[in-house]
């Protein structure tokens, strides 16, 4: 068994974060073409899900962004929620964008939504 791994560039964040650094929102791109001028981390396509730590965006409100990967990105933003993410909603550029609010993301997972 493989040791759970931080998405690229996860450790800069967690990094800026220790340091000080103010990180209001985080975007989780899946693949590389997503979110180049924000704060960002990405996982690529060969990255197995199970293998995934996503402890870095713990406290952050998160969007998770990605085309034409909904299965993934609902499993990645279920991730993120469990992992300790204030907000994970999907966006699918493919379809032009808000696929799946942060609550509809929890639903779809069965996931217990705040009141």
């Amino acid at each position: 068994m493989s040791a759970h791994r931080l998405p690229a560039y996860g450790r800069d964040l967690a990094l800026a974060r220790q340091a000080g650094y103010l990180v209001p929102y985080v975007v989780v791109s899946l693949g590389w073409h997503f979110g180049k001028t924000m704060p960002r981390v990405v996982i690529p396509d060969d990255q197995q899900l199970d293998q995934l730590d996503l402890r870095c965006v713990a406290g952050l409100d998160c969007t998770v962004v990605h085309h034409d990967q909904s299965v993934r990105a609902f499993d990645v933003a279920e991730l993120a929620m469990l992992a300790g993410a204030n907000r994970c909603p999907v966006f699918n550029m493919a379809a032009g964008g808000l696929e799946a609010t942060t609550d509809e993301v929890m639903v779809a997972r069965g996931m217990r939504v705040a009141a």
